[in-house]
């Protein structure tokens, strides 16, 4: 039987939140009329009482992808057609309201479905924060697990448009609240390897690498044969 707890997740933007929801979408061809505040405007994200938010599907699909890059056993979290998180969690967020500061219109010109482009404008909040919570099975996926899932989807994935995961810098977050049952919870940290013993090798490897040897024993004994050979030439000369 699941072992359901509560999560309580709190998220501050790193970088501008760009919103681009269909709902603002001009329905008709040609060159939108609208200014670019009043396009701004109505592509911002917003709830069911007009509030600007985070879609719940936005920061669902943050998640999945967001397990792409952290272990689960012998694999990770999520791959690029299959995720173990679904059946980990029990998601019930519809919107999640964001704390922000003025929305301001982005214009840029972007491909569209003639092959050209086109100058449209989107919204922009340059700070930006959000909370929200669901629960979790903690025998399939642990506090710390999950939180972890969080922070790599922060810095990797991002939410909205031109984001990390679509080569953008925009929607990138740090996880600033983490509450299990109303107990903060702290990520997992990795070991990080101790390199100092590989200090002496690491410094060699420029020169191997610019003689287009490779590094290993035998390529190194023939790359010292080959400096000694030309020293010798160069001193009969």
């Amino acid at each position: 039987m699941a072992l359901m707890k509560r999560v309580r997740i709190g998220i501050t933007g790193t970088t501008g939140l760009l919103m681009d929801s269909p709902a603002g979408i001009y329905p008709k061809r040609g060159k939108d009329p609208r200014s670019a505040m009043e396009q701004a405007t109505a592509k911002a994200w917003r709830d069911e009482d007009g509030r600007l938010a985070v879609p719940g599907e936005a920061l669902w699909f943050c998640k999945l992808n967001g397990g792409k890059t952290v272990k689960c056993g012998k694999g990770n979290w999520s791959t690029g057609k299959t995720s173990r998180i679904p059946g980990a969690v029990d998601w019930q967020v519809g919107f999640a309201e964001l704390r922000h500061s003025e929305l301001v219109p982005d214009t840029q010109r972007i491909p569209n479905s003639a092959g050209s482009r086109s100058i449209v404008s989107r919204g922009l909040v340059h700070e930006w924060a959000c909370e929200f919570e669901y629960d979790i099975d903690v025998e399939q996926m642990s506090p710390e697990e999950c939180r972890e899932i969080w922070e790599h989807a922060g810095i990797r994935v991002g939410l909205g448009c031109k984001r990390p995961e679509r080569r953008g810098l925009n929607g990138k977050f740090a996880v600033t609240l983490f509450e299990c049952d109303g107990t903060p919870v702290n990520a997992i940290r990795a070991k990080t390897k101790d390199t100092t013993a590989d200090v002496g090798v690491a410094a060699e490897e420029p020169a191997y690498a610019a003689a287009g040897v490779k590094q290993n024993g035998k390529s190194r004994q023939k790359l010292g044969a080959t400096a000694k050979t030309g020293m010798k030439r160069t001193s009969s000369r």
